[in-house]
């Protein structure tokens, strides 16, 4: 009987054994197929194997979710566990992946970091795939000790699918992008890249077509910009003129750095089309030109004004004087209220005129067509205007109370009917008013309606000091006078 009962124990014992044993099988089977996580250690009871099924379910389901590439690795390069994005990455089905080295897709230079004990906190990298293509990845890894064995989590990212989205989005905004393999001379660029330069999207494209797409004066100060880069690894910042196949000038920018990707050594670059941008700054260069111009002969008019009004008297000075400067200044505001280009005559007139501007219509009559005035124009005008209408509330028409003033112009063909004969004629003619005379002296009132009007108009001036009233009349070429399109 003993003998029976050890016997049925041994049965026991041996059923019990091969159930674990064909659970042994079963996980280690799961595992090969990346079924499920486990490592494998070697400690001092012999190997064991370690399932974490039930525990890190919901952490497997997120690596399996994740766009990296993510997977375990012994400190002997062997890879134990990968997810799907791995699998995706290399081009290799999962079960062929686990149990094989890294190295078998990644150099052994390039793989010693991730299995080090420290891990790694990042690197770029090449991954090789057995189709002959290779990816840049950025790799980052972390070593988890259990018992006496080590084992690495590496995380990979694509670096390409980065690269694209990004290049997308800067093709969106109008830029291109563009790179040279340093170590080899390899030269590609994006299709906008191409275009900015004048060259034919989907072309070959070299480092020497580039620089031919440069326009010739400019070429010697792009490469050498790129020789400095390349050789110091300083940032390329250049600006230059291409020309395109229609045979327009561009203004392009260029930006790019030298950065370390994978086993190689690659210059990235952006451009973009600054030609707006450069239109921009030479219209504010010319304004800035012009507004220095403008101001050294508005303080030579403020000058010559002083120096003609100036008397023994200070306080008739000072009065004179500042009338005719806020004459100066009411050309000057309606020229900035239209940006300085140009003024219409009919609000020119009114403008001066504001002071007696209950009795336009009545005592005062204008009348004329559409006349807008350059700049220069306006400012001569404005200050002629200012002084007949001085004059006239001083002596003329508006200094009683039945005087009158009409004041009206007309843009036509006078003489031969010719464009370059396209002449204005103004006229300011007084009535009712005092008796006037011819003065005895020139003052400055003289000065601005009569010689300042000739020299800057290049006119034909007439004053006439009539018994019905005085009478300003002169004519100028068009092209003086008005704001040319």
């Amino acid at each position: 009987m003993p003998g029976h009962a050890q016997t049925i124990a041994l049965e026991y014992e041996l059923a019990q054994t091969r159930q674990r044993l064909a659970e042994a099988e079963q996980t280690l089977h799961a595992i090969r197929s990346g079924e499920v996580d486990a490592i494998v250690v070697h400690g001092a009871s012999g190997a064991q194997t370690y399932t974490l099924q039930d525990a890190t379910e919901p952490y497997r389901q997120i690596i399996e979710q994740m766009h990296e590439a993510a997977l375990s690795v012994t400190s002997g390069g062997v890879i134990v566990y990968c997810n799907r994005a791995f699998s995706t990455l290399t081009r290799v089905a999962r079960e062929q992946l686990v149990g094989t080295s890294l190295s078998r897709f990644i150099s052994p230079d390039e793989v010693a970091p991730l299995l080090s004990e420290a891990g790694s906190a990042g690197c770029d990298l090449s991954l090789n795939r057995p189709d002959g293509t290779h990816v840049e990845c950025h790799a980052s890894s972390a070593a988890l000790r259990i018992d006496v064995e080590i084992i690495n989590c590496v995380v990979l990212t694509d670096l390409s699918r980065s690269e694209e989205r990004l290049r997308l989005a800067l093709e969106a905004s109008g830029a291109g992008t563009w790179e040279i393999v340093l170590d080899t001379g390899e030269f590609i660029a994006s299709d906008r890249a191409l275009d900015l330069h004048g060259l034919a999207v989907g072309a070959p494209a070299t480092q020497a077509s580039i620089l031919a797409a440069i326009y010739p004066a400019d070429q010697a100060r792009v490469a050498a910009a790129l020789h400095d880069a390349i050789e110091t690894s300083a940032p390329l910042r250049v600006e230059a003129r291409v020309i395109h196949p229609d045979g327009s000038t561009r203004w392009i920018a260029s930006a790019a750095e030298v950065h370390h990707s994978g086993r190689h050594r690659r210059l990235y670059g952006l451009v973009r089309d600054i030609t707006e941008h450069k239109q921009h700054e030479q219209q504010v260069l010319l304004l800035m030109q012009e507004v220095n111009h403008r101001s050294k002969n508005l303080l030579a008019l403020v000058l010559a004004v002083a120096r003609q009004t100036a008397g023994n008297d200070a306080k008739p000075f000072v009065k004179r004087f500042s009338d005719r400067v806020h004459a100066l200044a009411i050309s000057q505001d309606l020229l900035v209220s239209h940006e300085w280009t140009g003024v219409n005559l009919i609000d020119l007139v009114r403008a001066q005129l504001s002071h007696f501007k209950d009795l336009i219509g009545t005592r005062i009559n204008i009348t004329g067509g559409a006349v807008r005035l350059s700049p220069a124009a306006a400012q001569t005008l404005g200050m002629a205007l200012h002084e007949l209408a001085t004059n006239a509330s001083k002596y003329g028409g508006l200094s009683n109370d039945v005087g009158e003033i009409a004041i009206s112009w007309r843009l036509g063909y006078m003489k031969t009917g010719t464009p370059n004969d396209r002449r204005l004629e103004f006229t300011w003619q007084e009535s009712n008013g005092p008796r006037v005379a011819t003065p005895t002296r020139r003052g400055f009132g003289t000065t601005v309606t009569q010689q300042m009007v000739r020299v800057s108009l290049s006119a034909e001036v007439d004053a006439t000091y009539a018994d019905r009233g005085f009478r300003w009349h002169f004519t100028c070429p068009a092209d003086r006078l008005l704001l040319q399109d």
